[in-house]
């Protein structure tokens, strides 16, 4: 989607590169931003099997992102 907007060739796969061009782009906001980042530390710490209490608010925005995400990424295939 940001290499169709932005004309760029090479695909881009780092996560903080996809993020950064989604704030370019204003595809997310920088409140999305700090949510985004607070949700990324959370995985980071179950992954590395940390204990840490996990927020249901945290969850509940990481599941709309990825709604959000797949129904742009269904209106980026029509």
């Amino acid at each position: 989607m940001a290499a169709r907007k932005t004309n760029v060739q090479a695909q881009l796969t780092a996560t903080g590169e996809l993020v950064k061009m989604a704030i370019e782009l204003e595809l997310i906001s920088e409140d999305e931003l700090a949510d985004l980042r607070a949700i990324a530390e959370l995985r980071n710490r179950v992954v590395h099997g940390f204990e840490t209490e996990i927020p249901r608010r945290l969850v509940a925005r990481a599941i709309a992102f990825a709604r959000q995400i797949a129904g742009a990424a269904r209106l980026a295939d029509a």
